[in-house]
């Protein structure tokens, strides 16, 4: 299991959804499977983002169909660490440049 550690941008973002008035908990279902390291299902279209060089190693999911969390598994010394990017929903990008999650995950 992996531990969480919010930044900054994530808590700024996270503020931003509530008063957008987003789904939060498909947010947190798919950051649970992901921190317990179960494979996500069908539905979020899971994938690699290995095609592009700038995002070389990192992986995307879709919460929803307008809604893309994208992040990148990393080795930190002993432990695996999980950088989550960012959390696009085209719908907030119109109106506030985008909501960018940004996160740390450490197993511990």
């Amino acid at each position: 299991m992996l531990k969480v550690e919010y930044q900054g941008q994530f808590k700024k973002d996270y503020k931003l959804a509530v008063k957008r008035g987003c789904n939060l908990k498909l947010l947190a279902d798919v950051i649970t499977m992901l921190v317990n390291e179960k494979p996500l299902p069908p539905k979020y279209k899971d994938h690699s983002l290995a095609d592009s060089r700038n995002y070389k190693r990192m992986r995307a999911c879709r919460i929803q169909p307008d809604w893309l969390l994208v992040w990148r598994p990393e080795p930190f010394w002993f432990r695996a660490l999980l950088l989550f990017l960012l959390s696009l929903k085209h719908s907030l990008r119109a109106s506030a440049a985008g909501s960018c999650f940004l996160h740390n995950m450490y197993i511990q």
